[in-house]
């Protein structure tokens, strides 16, 4: 603390007295001392430098091998943290190629399957039209199955010994306008189906019998003069065949679409291999009136509709083959089918391989991944191979990692000789600053020293000159001369003199507390976090024989553009709240960048009593009762805190979370919250620091232009509103010489106030004190001007305070504010009564 932190000007005898003060007082210790002491001061630091150098050959030599311990550790740490981060992005990168694959495989298989889905949605509309259409639900009275009366006859087999598998469905299913129907309705299905090359034939099959295909003979979905021809097929009883059975057997029952293959097509051996392997998708077409029987069990279905589906060209429609030969990845479609073995008669099942690349092969590269996909029976797998070998630059950057680490480490080691030879010079630094920290504690109690003297003397000289005046009065002819009244007037200036310095001193004072006013100027300058905010709060708060030890945690360097005065203030003021309040443990103090916000958060933490939870919510507010159990403190503190944080841009919180680890000691974290960015710190100069913009925080609305010459009315209703009886008679006697005519009525407290204006009372002005006090707890200045004008008073209101509580009085409804005491003189009392009066006109006129 300085003498220009109170902004106090004395006058120039005051100045010369203190001065003269404080050289005799130098002097006197200067004789007491004599050279003696001198000399033994410089014995001292001359044994000091004696010891330090004997000790230093030992230390230089402990000193290095520690330096060497501590830049190997480094070392490691440095080293197999970038391994790890190496080996973690290495793994990141695998991870990444996987999901890639993962992906692709579902997408290809996805396509698979939803075109596969595509080009088999023609067999409901086919299904609808069999059920609708009596020319096609009619055919299973024609066909039949075999061994009902009037079925269909079976044709013999092409080769002796094997079993019949076609029916003799002539006159039946070549009746001319059955067929035409069923070609025209087939090829408009067909058509909008949009799988030109890819649905190559639609069927009908009632009673599992083939009875209708279109088109017969397909060149129009192949190229190169390739043709399907599907007369083969015609008078095909799935039931009857031995190798088709279990196809009937899986669709009549089913309720969804049945799909087999690819299977070589039986009426097409001789076909071009484009066209004899495809899919046969086949859906039950379900009939009440109809009935099939199926292994002795009875199903109301009229046969199915069957759609043949040319794989190959549905594999080559989405250019699956050409993303994986990008990635020179390999994949391939399988799908389990069940199939009927007519050496073993008996149904297997085998892994069908329905497409893959040129190359597939699960064992030559390194990894491969599986899904399962979600088709028409869920059968179908996709698998995708892909390369993953150490990539060259993995190494590279272990041996780089290697190479940065031993540099990191050795300039480690360079750097901790050169500060462990440096010591002895640190030590003498310390003991120069141990000086000046000595040398600035005596320049405080001298300030000390002399605000104590120059308020006690013009308070000594009011007291004398009161005691005069009380003797001139009290003659048994008082004042009957002019050399008695004229003295009694000099002791009366003397008086007034005395205090108004006394009241312009507290004043000066209470300026530089002013924490609430945004009026505040701040000076922004380069602060050192660690060097001129926390060690010197730590050393101000630490005490040598108490029971906690106060703690600094800082990183050297750590700059902010920040009001030094002000942040120091804040941070001492929340340390000595700890000092108060912790009795074991330990007290705080932190600062560091904070990650999220880019700013820096200092942090005052205790191993106290804690704060309450019921205190928390209104413990930032001012004159609140004690945070702790054992009420100490007025309650004022947290909220100057607060205050000057408002202004300076940042914000103060308590961290809820804490806790001090320490049993029955919860403790409290208050945490200070800057948003400057930390400077660096070479990129400071002399430049900056003279650049650097001083902001500044005003408070209210700017200055108005008032008409303060309009003469005061001659009769006026006034309330004066203040505890103190003394100062009411006293406001009372010095309006009424300003004013004679107004009338002036006192009350004690808001809540009377308050009463007077409910029993119709009329006031044209109020003026009301801030902190009255009274036998039970009535309301603040401010609570009343709120209920004042809540209840409509629409008068003029000023508030009074010997603190500086304008703002406050504003927001709360008033139309001005008048720092105590209120002026006596005439035409000092006269300004401010036209100047509240003219800041309710202007208000009124807003």
């Amino acid at each position: 603390m300085t003498e220009s932190d109170f902004e106090f000007q004395p006058t120039r005898e005051q100045s010369e007295n203190w001065t003269a003060m404080k050289q005799q007082r130098q002097a006197i210790r200067q004789q007491a001392a004599g050279d003696g002491t001198q000399q033994d001061d410089r014995g001292g630091n001359m044994e000091r430098q004696s010891m330090l150098l004997s000790n230093h050959s030992g230390v230089r030599l402990g000193g290095k091998l520690y330096n060497l311990a501590i830049s190997f550790a480094v070392f490691l740490i440095l080293f197999c943290g970038a391994c790890g981060i190496i080996v973690a992005a290495h793994n990141a990168m695998t991870k990444e190629l996987e999901n890639e694959a993962m992906e692709l495989a579902k997408e290809t298989g996805n396509f698979f399957s939803h075109q596969l889905d595509q080009a088999i949605l023609p067999l409901f509309s086919m299904a609808q039209f069999v059920s609708e259409l009596d020319l096609f639900s009619s055919l299973t009275d024609k066909v039949g199955q075999v061994g009902d009366p009037g079925a269909l006859p079976l044709l013999p087999p092409k080769e002796p010994g094997l079993v019949p598998t076609h029916r003799n469905v002539t006159g039946v299913c070549d009746e001319e306008g059955l067929v035409n129907r069923f070609n025209e309705i087939a090829a408009t299905i067909k058509r909008n189906s949009g799988m030109e090359g890819v649905l190559v034939n639609l069927q009908l099959a009632p009673d599992a019998v083939v009875c209708l295909a279109y088109p017969l003979i397909n060149s129009e979905d192949f190229e190169d003069g390739v043709v399907m021809d599907n007369r083969g097929a015609i008078g095909h009883d799935l039931q009857n065949d031995p190798a088709r059975k279990f196809i009937a057997e899986a669709t009549i029952p089913s309720e969804d679409i049945v799909i087999a293959g690819p299977l070589t097509l039986k009426q097409c051996q001789d076909c071009d291999p484009t066209v004899e392997r495809g899919f046969i998708a086949r859906l039950p077409i379900a009939m009440e009136d109809q009935t099939f029987l199926l292994n002795g069990e009875v199903y109301h279905k009229w046969g199915f509709a069957v759609a043949i589906i040319n794989w190959n060209a549905l594999i080559e429609r989405g250019g699956s083959f050409e993303a994986f030969e990008e990635r020179g990845w390999e994949f391939q479609l399988t799908r389990t089918d069940r199939n009927y073995d007519a050496d073993r008669d008996e149904f297997i099942e085998n892994e069908v391989i329905l497409a893959e690349t040129d190359d597939f092969d699960p064992d030559a590269l390194y990894k491969s991944v599986s899904t399962e996909l979600q088709t028409t029976n869920n059968e179908w797998k996709m698998t995708v191979c892909y390369a993953d070998s150490t990539p060259q630059w993995l190494i590279l950057a272990v041996a780089a990692s290697c190479l940065v680490s031993v540099l990191i480490g050795s300039l480690l080691f360079v750097i901790l000789n050169q500060r462990l030879r440096h010591k002895l010079q640190i030590d003498q630094q310390n003991q120069a600053l141990l000086d000046a920290a000595r040398q600035s504690a005596k320049t405080e109690r001298d300030l000390n020293d002399f605000i104590a003297h120059e308020v006690r003397n013009p308070i000594s000289a009011a007291m004398s000159a009161c005691s005069f005046v009380s003797s001139s009065v009290n003659e048994r002819a008082p004042l009957t001369t002019p050399a008695s009244r004229e003295a009694v007037r000099d002791d009366v200036r003397i008086i007034e003199n005395s205090l108004q310095f006394v009241n312009d001193l507290l004043r000066n004072m209470l300026d530089f507390h002013r924490a609430a006013s945004n009026k505040m100027i701040l000076e922004p300058t380069p602060t050192d976090i660690k060097a001129d905010i926390l060690e010197p709060v730590s050393s101000m708060i630490y005490r040598r024989y108490e029971s906690y030890e106060v703690l600094v945690e800082c990183p050297d360097n750590l700059v902010v553009s920040v009001d030094r005065l002000r942040l120091k203030q804040i941070i001492l003021n929340l340390a000595r709240n700890s000092a108060k309040f912790v009795t074991k443990g330990y007290i705080r103090l932190k600062a560091q960048e904070c990650d999220k916000n880019g700013g820096v958060c200092i942090s005052v933490e205790d191993s106290g009593p804690g704060i309450p939870e019921s205190k928390r919510a209104d413990m930032f507010r001012r004159f609140q009762d004690s945070l702790d159990s054992l009420h100490q403190g007025t309650g004022i503190g947290l909220n100057l805190c607060q205050t000057l944080m408002d202004i300076m841009g940042g914000s103060i919180y308590l961290d809820e979370t804490y806790h001090s680890t320490l049993p029955d000691c919860p403790g409290a974290r208050f945490v200070v919250f800057l948003k400057e960015k930390p400077m660096a710190v070479e990129s400071i100069t002399d430049e900056t620091v003279e650049d650097m913009d001083v902001s500044s925080s005003t408070s209210g609305d700017s200055m108005r232009n008032l008409d303060t010459t309009q003469e005061l009315p001659e009769k006026l209703a006034v309330l004066f509103v203040d505890d103190d009886m003394i100062l009411r008679k006293l406001f009372a006697r010095t309006v009424k010489k300003v004013a004679p005519g107004w009338v002036i009525q006192e009350a004690a407290n808001g809540e009377h106030a308050i009463a007077l204006l409910e029993k119709e009372n009329h006031f044209d002005l109020i003026f009301m004190d801030q902190y009255m006090t009274s036998a039970e707890k009535c309301l603040l200045g401010t609570e009343t001007v709120q209920a004042l004008r809540a209840i409509g008073f629409n008068g003029a209101v000023c508030g009074l305070s010997a603190n500086d509580m304008e703002q406050s009085f504003l927001s709360a409804g008033a139309d001005s504010f008048m720092m105590k005491p209120f002026p006596c003189k005439v035409d000092e009392c006269k300004g401010e009564l036209q100047r509240v009066l003219a800041e309710h006109r202007a208000n009124k006129a807003v």
